[in-house]
């Protein structure tokens, strides 16, 4: 009798688990894959939206030049992770306001300009260093042309009027990027923005 209230017992605790198991919806998140907080389509999206009306191009002219020692982008050294609240603290390119408006504080965030470099090898400047991707980053990329005709950009996002022709041949103020071309292209660089 005890055997067979022990077989009993395993069979109601045998079908209870199965039936368990049948009512568990397991995602992408359950089966222990990272979920990325966006998708790569969405960052392509801002940053088309970016290249189109010029944003990433003022973007990296967004130098600050007046201390060789020092040169950088405009207050993007202060803050490893962006948020709003960031963002009022001082003036910012567009570029990172639109990518902090679709991203939120919810995702972090790296924005690198890569570039070639006076022995033509290509080299990157962090514009926002949000540290190491975590698991499940996208990105985006998109390319800008600079001419020795075009203008830093200050800190309200203004022309200054100084030329990165003027910049170059200045040996008191530096761009993070040479000219690199005999010819009126300064430099192609390459923007990429990374989310996670």
């Amino acid at each position: 009798m005890f055997t067979l209230e022990g077989l009993l017992a395993a069979v109601v605790v045998i079908a209870a688990l199965v039936f368990a198991l049948q009512t568990v919806v397991v995602t992408p998140a359950t089966s222990g894959e990272s979920v990325s907080p966006t998708d790569a389509r969405e960052v392509e999206s801002v940053l088309n939206a970016a290249t189109t009306n010029r944003t990433v191009k003022r973007a990296t002219l967004f130098w600050d030049r007046d201390t060789a020692d020092l040169a950088k982008f405009h207050n993007a050294a202060r803050f490893r992770y962006y948020t709003r609240s960031s963002f009022q603290i001082g003036n910012y390119p567009a570029l990172l306001i639109a990518l902090n408006d679709r991203f939120g504080s919810t995702t972090s965030m790296s924005v690198i300009v890569h570039y070639r470099d006076g022995s033509g090898s290509m080299t990157s400047q962090s514009l926002v260093d949000g540290g190491a991707p975590g698991e499940g980053s996208v990105s985006a990329s998109t390319t800008v042309t600079l001419f020795d005709s075009d203008q830093i950009v200050d800190d309200e996002g203004d022309p200054t009027g100084t030329t990165l022709a003027d910049v170059e041949s200045n040996p008191n103020e530096r761009f993070y990027a040479p000219d690199v071309s005999s010819s009126d292209v300064y430099n192609v660089l390459r923007v990429e923005v990374i989310v996670w």
